[in-house]
């Protein structure tokens, strides 16, 4: 292949520049958008970022590092810097989304020259594809959604580390050769780290770098030739390792699944036949066809390797890999092929997730498409003016989509209305919706959306609980005493239920029911605090134990000082087993 060095040439300024001004045009009317889905117990209702500087540290990302520590470090930055502005949140988002375009373009540019069939893709196919990367309009999860920079942080370090791979190939850096033999690894692996600390998907990075290096190789290569001699030692250790990861999986469906959690719920078999269909039906679909996207897609899952939708995605990827074989620039197209199935394998293979099918996590994997579709567009015109004319279009046609596409995110009505309208048969973007229409003081429509989510599913906890306490604020404790008991049937060991259950019974003058479920509520959070006053009121004016009463008293001032008739309870407390009068309950 044919290597010589890059520096920051003008036009490379120039684009970098152009990156900035698109990539902010386009994502600037998100920057005031709430923070959405799971933001808000990630970052709203996470009581770590209350104290941003005990997690803005060395030490915590060492000792977390397996639990996302530098993502959970980011956060931290934003809160400390900015407070819980969602500005600043989005800001990061889209600063570290821009960086990204920049460097897939050195990325697309340095793999066109060692895999490309004459040493060169054109610089503008390059270009056009970092752009096609930096507005298409799936990337929005990733961006306006404040959790999926997840994605586009790892995706900063992935590049990275492939970029200085790049650059120890072909030879670049300044200094002695000696000091850049020991740069360039440590570089790449401190890439892996920090990326690894993000998302552990980064951990396909190094075999993908293999790939890269052994495809690039010439023919008569000392690598390619001891490959060769050791074929069938070396073939023989990759088929026992799969037999042996093959058994594995089989037998325990908790292998691999440390991070994910979902084999509770999804089976690894029901996860692994789903995701053909998905890879090439749903997210190739988006990436070419931009159109209809959600936050929530209804992909169904898929129960049998006979299913159309199993041999349709499994049918379409080898359609895929047998045209990147049998085109001119092979190497380059099958290197794009691997890049996309090696991104997306973590998420799209042995190991189950919650959700089928989710947006953001194709934010990088989609590279390994876009690349030879904007080769396919350069390549479309064959004089400059139809050229340039054919990439304006498109890039305008996929920013006015984005920008549609961001204004979704504007509220938690507007983008669980329009998940609702594109999934109606899901039942998550009616328990979202209704919990974004009472946010918004529509409960009468929230309670109607609740009812039809339990129609779907009358084993949700989150409808159950939510439809409670409107009927509760409504004053109707009957209904509110229904559906807060089978929320506690169904998930026993969340004390809010307990407490709430506790309170009605405690207004009905059911003293037993009400003390049974306070101390249930109290025992599984013991800084429940609106549960210990009730159990101070039972006890204390109900139960003639003014001793208890006073306890619960005491240790539910110590939790909450300023809670509601705080006041009245000090003065309780003062009072002693022996008040001057009958006083009311506070």
């Amino acid at each position: 292949p044919v290597s010589h060095p890059q520096t920051f040439a003008r036009r490379d300024r120039a684009f970098a520049l152009l990156i900035v001004l698109l990539g902010s045009a386009v994502f600037a009317n998100h920057l005031e958008n709430p923070l959405q889905f799971d933001s808000v117990a990630h970052v709203l209702d996470n009581p770590r970022l209350q104290h941003p500087g005990e997690i803005l540290s060395l030490g915590f990302w060492a000792r977390e590092f397996m639990d996302r520590s530098l993502m959970q470090i980011s956060l931290s930055a934003n809160v400390a810097w900015g407070g819980f502005d969602p500005a600043g949140f989005h800001l990061f988002n889209l600063c570290f989304h821009l960086l990204n375009a920049f460097l897939a373009y050195r990325v697309l540019r340095g793999i066109g020259r060692r895999l490309g069939r004459e040493g060169e893709v054109p610089p503008g196919a390059c270009r056009l594809a970092a752009l096609i990367f930096l507005l298409h309009p799936i990337q929005t999860e990733s961006v306006v959604y404040v959790m999926g920079r997840s994605e586009v942080l790892s995706a900063t370090f992935y590049l990275a580390g492939f970029l200085l791979f790049q650059s120890a190939l072909e030879g670049r850096g300044r200094g002695p050769a000696w000091i850049r033999a020991g740069i360039f690894p440590l570089g790449i692996l401190a890439c892996l780290a920090l990326g690894f600390s993000v998302k552990p998907t980064v951990a396909t990075l190094p075999f993908l770098l293999v790939l890269y290096y052994l495809m690039g190789l010439g023919p008569g290569s000392p690598a390619l030739e001891f490959l060769r001699r050791w074929r069938w030692v070396l073939g023989g250790g990759v088929l026992a390792a799969a037999a042996a990861l093959t058994v594995q999986l089989v037998m325990d469906e908790t292998f691999l699944t440390f991070y994910s959690g979902a084999q509770k719920e999804v089976a690894r078999s029901l996860y692994l036949t789903t995701q053909p269909g998905v890879v090439m039906l749903y997210y190739a679909n988006k990436l070419v066809l931009p159109f209809n996207l959600t936050v929530d897609p209804g992909f169904g899952w898929v129960t049998s390797p006979a299913s159309p939708v199993f041999l349709a995605g499994t049918a379409l990827a080898g359609l895929w890999f047998f045209l990147a074989v049998r085109s001119a620039d092979r190497r380059l197209n099958l290197f794009c092929f691997a890049w996309y199935f090696v991104v997306l394998s973590p998420s799209s293979s042995i190991v189950p997730l919650h959700d089928a099918a989710a947006e953001h996590r194709v934010y990088l994997a989609g590279l390994g498409l876009l690349f030879p579709c904007a080769r396919l567009l350069h390549s479309a015109a064959p004089r400059p003016v139809p050229k340039t004319a054919l990439a304006v279009f498109v890039l305008v046609l996929l920013s006015l989509l984005t920008v549609q596409r961001n204004r979704v995110w504007h509220s938690e009505v507007s983008l669980w209305q329009d998940a609702y309208r594109k999934s109606p048969g899901k039942v998550r973007p009616l328990v979202n919706l209704a919990r974004g229409l009472t946010v918004a003081g529509r409960e009468g429509e929230a309670a109607a959306l609740y009812e039809a989510s339990l129609r779907l599913n009358p084993n949700l906890f989150a409808s159950n609980y939510n439809l409670a306490e409107l009927y509760l604020r409504r004053g109707d404790a009957d209904r509110a005493l229904m559906f807060f008991s089978r929320a506690a049937n169904i998930d026993p060991q969340v004390p809010e239920a307990h407490g709430k259950l506790g309170e009605i019974y405690l207004s009905r003058r059911e003293w037993d029911q009400a003390d049974t479920h306070l101390k249930r509520a109290v025992e599984l959070n013991p800084r429940y605090a609106v549960a210990m006053r009730n159990l101070g009121v039972l006890h204390y004016f109900y139960r003639n134990d003014r001793r208890a009463g006073l306890t619960y008293f005491a240790r539910t001032l110590e939790l909450d000082p300023a809670q509601p008739g705080a006041e009245k309870i000090r003065q309780l407390l003062a009072w002693g087993e022996t008040p001057p009068a009958n006083p009311p309950p506070p």
